[in-house]
């Protein structure tokens, strides 16, 4: 659930994130090419580019699952992996908004004490957003059971028990599921519901958006032994704060597109939520962490979101302000996102070169 996808070229530049003039970044040569690209790679998924409130190419291929053999497409629902940490982030900072979450105020302020988590009275909010409290990922715990229900408090009690990876927080980025599963549990305590509630009741009803509704839902595979089975991420009722909901990319659209005009969050935090906060080891040095959003800023171009990747299934989106331009690739094969999504972000990176 947190594989970065790479980019290689190594220019920087700074803009500003306020939604500009929708000036075309595609055209019509662009799409005949990732069309091809798609059916090189034998994509199985869906890919789809808006520009302003336009769609201007959509893209799929293969069967939400054997049994029904219906055609995957923007309206079927797929495991998006830790793009559901955006989610959280969103939901923190409207916490912030209201004053209810200090983002430099320490864990143990906001957990009863019998909740305590390694390291809370040093680790902050912020370090739980952008991936420095060193706490770690809980798929690494010896009772972390692949393929069994989880929400929560039940990964919360995992991360508990487990060793920090880091004595102290702050001293780089580690990527952490488990820190995502503490920001849960503080906004289940200050909600007094479950974080599954929470996302329905904050982020999708605002939309008439029902997640208990019934929709069509990809089956994800990954590949063993040279044959393709049935992935762990496959139920729809088991996601967390750290990830692993299932939406359409018709879906996310309205959400993203309701947030970038200001529909969740005041301009001003939104700008804060994505202000770049730490930059990744190993990675080109425009690529950043903000809080519980990606940043990367190659050439003149400037791209926000996140990826998210479960055993059969791969995700990833990004929004790029200074055009109004979003982009989302997901698939239903695992590691079935990265090629045809690095694609279209390269015909941007090579345009603006």
């Amino acid at each position: 659930m947190h594989t970065f996808l790479k980019l290689t070229i190594s220019a920087v530049a700074s803009l500003g994130i306020l939604p500009e003039s929708s000036e075309k970044r595609f055209d019509e040569n662009d799409f005949k090419v990732l069309e091809q690209t798609a059916k090189d790679q034998e994509f199985t998924g869906a890919m789809a580019i808006f520009q302003g409130n336009q769609l201007v190419f959509n893209y799929s291929s293969g069967e939400t699952n054997a049994e029904t053999s219906l055609a995957n497409g923007l309206d079927v629902r797929f495991n998006v992996g830790s793009i559901g940490k955006s989610l959280t982030s969103i939901l923190v900072f409207r916490q912030v908004e209201t004053g209810n979450i200090d983002l430099d105020q320490t864990v143990d302020q906001y957990l009863p004490e019998s909740e305590r988590v390694p390291n809370d009275s040093l680790i902050t909010v912020r370090h739980l957003l952008t991936n420095t409290s060193g706490l770690g990922d809980f798929f690494e715990s010896p009772e972390y059971v692949e393929g069994k229900r989880y929400d929560v408090s039940g990964l919360f009690s995992l991360v508990q028990k487990m060793p920090l990876i880091k004595d102290r927080p702050d001293t780089g980025l580690d990527y952490s599921n488990s820190g995502f599963i503490v920001l849960g549990r503080i906004l289940e305590h200050i909600h007094g519901k479950p974080y599954q509630s929470i996302v329905q009741e904050e982020l999708l009803n605002p939309l008439n958006i029902n997640y208990s509704k019934p929709s069509p839902l990809a089956s994800g595979w990954k590949l063993e032994n040279e044959t393709w089975t049935l992935g762990e991420g496959n139920d729809p009722e088991s996601w967390s704060s750290a990830g692993g909901i299932f939406l359409s990319i018709e879906e996310l659209h309205r959400l993203i597109s309701f947030l970038v005009k200001d529909g969740y969050l005041k301009q001003g935090t939104k700008e804060l939520m994505w202000t770049p906060q730490v930059q990744p080891a190993h990675e080109p040095p425009f690529v950043h962490y903000a809080f519980g959003w990606m940043v990367e800023k190659p050439q003149d171009l400037h791209f926000i979101g996140h990826n998210g990747g479960v055993r059969g299934f791969q995700a990833a989106f990004r929004y790029l302000p200074q055009s109004d331009t979003y982009i989302y690739t997901f698939s239903n094969r695992e590691n079935g996102a990265e090629g045809l999504f690095m694609k279209a972000l390269m015909q941007l990176i090579e345009k603006a070169g």
